[in-house]
C-alpha cells in the first residue's frame, strides 16, 4: 500500500577534511543519489563525496579523519543511521 520516499538532500555542507595530518579546503560536496526514492520498508544508500582544490575527488569520510553525520528533516517519513542509510516510513518527502 506504500508508494516512495523521496529524499533530497539538506543545507549543510562539511567544509574541511583531514587526510593524514594535513587540512585540505573543500570546494564541492555532492550527496549522491540526489534525489533518492525509497520504498516504505525499504532501504537507499546516500553517499557524499567532495572535490578538493587541486580537483582530486574524495568519499567521505572515506580514509580521512572527517566526520560525517546524517539528519532527517523529517523522521516519520525517512529515518537514516550514521553510514547514510536510509529507510522509507511513510509515503511523502523530506531532506537528509
Amino acid at each position: 500500500l506504500g508508494g516512495p520516499v523521496t529524499v533530497s538532500p539538506g543545507s549543510g555542507q562539511p567544509e574541511v577534511f583531514q587526510p593524514g595530518l594535513v587540512d585540505v579546503l573543500l570546494t564541492e560536496v555532492a550527496l549522491e543519489p540526489n534525489p533518492l526514492s525509497v520504498p516504505v520498508g525499504s532501504t537507499g544508500q546516500l553517499n557524499l563525496s567532495g572535490l578538493t582544490g587541486e580537483g582530486e575527488s574524495v568519499i567521505l569520510p572515506g580514509n580521512t579523519t572527517a566526520s560525517v553525520s546524517y539528519q532527517s528533516a523529517n523522521a516519520n517519513i525517512a529515518t537514516v543511521n550514521n553510514n547514510g542509510l536510509v529507510t522509507g516510513m511513510a509515503v511523502g518527502s523530506t531532506q537528509i
